[in-house]
């Protein structure tokens, strides 16, 4: 059982997860915000709270939904910062992976 406060365990197992992590109560808060601002794009207001975990997570909110919908649509096909999606291409071997040019608008430099 997980409690509202607690840090998640960072999806990433990366180094530094104190980018990563965030409560329960932080990623449920995104979440919904997330949902009804899809359901409802001319009345989500992000909550100070909301705003606050993007900046946590070094993320540009102006891009957050685009990249949520994107992957309904099988784009890309890893979401995280450039660094990370360049570690991870290395890692499979390959040159590139589906989803760069998305994480520079995303991420914040």
């Amino acid at each position: 059982v997980i409690q509202m406060n607690e840090a998640l365990t960072p999806v990433n197992q990366s180094a530094d997860e104190s980018l990563y992590s965030f409560n329960l109560n932080d990623y449920l808060a995104l979440v919904e915000w997330t949902g009804r601002a899809i359901v409802h794009p001319n009345k989500a207001t992000i909550p100070p709270h909301v705003t606050s975990t993007f900046h946590r997570l070094n993320l540009r909110q102006s891009n957050w939904l685009d990249q949520i919908q994107r992957l309904n649509q099988g784009q890309p096909t890893m979401m995280g910062s450039i660094e990370k999606l360049r570690e991870k291409a290395k890692a499979i071997k390959k040159n590139w992976i589906k989803g760069m040019g998305q994480a520079k608008l995303l991420y914040q430099s």
